[in-house]
């Protein structure tokens, strides 16, 4: 992978970081409301901060530069190219994103992809996790959007663009794939994908899947597509869904059954998870 560290270290030499919001990677945010489409938002500079974002990006510097993802075995199998795939793709560590904004994965104005950490946003991380451990779990699901949208490019567009129910399959695949590799930044095999509280997610999520397969207003097709990959982690119904029917199929069939529902593609995928 690249490693773009231009941004951050303007940030803690102390640099004017204004110049930068126009830029591709604070341009094109869906929910964004300034005049200029900008999500730019000038970062706290204290001394005390810089402090914090330094630890981060020796953190996430060393995890970018050494990268291995978790369940290698998935990626082997259902993308066995994926070190090349990957080898063109940008790590940007940046600031001024605002919150809750740590992590995205984007495509700049020539189709390259990015994978884009906002270190003042991961210092709220310092006290509470392990953040070698996330990070590697962050880079692994957005990397993985990444290889899934090479397989199917037309997945890169605002899923506005298409048709509802194609744009909800692609929600529910996407997130479903790239929550089910990095789930808890640890192996597939390390959760109990039958335990109550699993099995309570499942039947919240999937009854709220079909109510949005069914779902004819516009309006509220809308409030399904956010709410599909948006709020609470175990609130996004089409992600943990997704997930959890893919988890299943892993359990049955193993890492070859995620290889033959990847070249399956996207469409019908939410008729899979409501079917079963």
């Amino acid at each position: 992978m690249i490693l773009n560290t231009q941004i951050v270290r303007e940030y803690l030499r102390g640099d004017n970081l204004a110049r930068h919001r126009g830029d591709w990677v604070y341009q094109n945010f869906e929910n964004v409301q300034s005049r200029d489409g900008s999500m730019f938002t000038e970062p706290d500079s204290s001394d005390d901060r810089k402090q914090e974002v330094k630890k981060v990006l020796n953190v996430l510097e060393g995890v970018a530069g050494s990268f291995e993802p978790l369940n290698p075995d998935v990626w082997n199998t259902v993308f066995p190219e994926w070190r090349s795939t990957i080898h063109s793709v940008s790590t940007d560590l940046i600031v001024g994103f605002p919150e809750p904004y740590d992590a995205v994965a984007k495509y700049d104005p020539e189709g390259n992809a990015h994978v884009i950490f906002d270190l003042c946003c991961w210092t709220r991380y310092l006290k509470s996790c392990n953040i070698e451990k996330l990070a590697k779990g962050l880079l692994t699901h957005e990397l993985f959007h990444v290889l899934i949208a090479d397989r199917y490019p037309e997945l890169r567009e605002d899923g506005n663009e298409k048709n509802y129910l194609t744009a909800l399959d692609a929600v529910t695949f996407n997130e479903g794939f790239a929550h089910l590799v990095s789930y808890e930044n640890q192996a597939i095999s390390a959760t109990d994908w039958n335990s109550e509280k699993m099995q309570k997610v499942w039947e919240k999520s999937i009854l709220q899947l079909k109510d949005a397969a069914a779902c004819k207003i516009p309006g509220q097709q809308r409030r399904y597509l956010f709410h599909a990959n948006c709020g609470k982690y175990y609130e996004k119904f089409g992600a943990m869904a997704g997930m959890l029917w893919l988890a299943h199929i892993w359990e049955r069939e193993g890492t070859a059954g995620l290889k033959r529902v990847m070249d399956d593609g996207y469409e019908g995928f939410v008729g899979k998870c409501c079917e079963s």
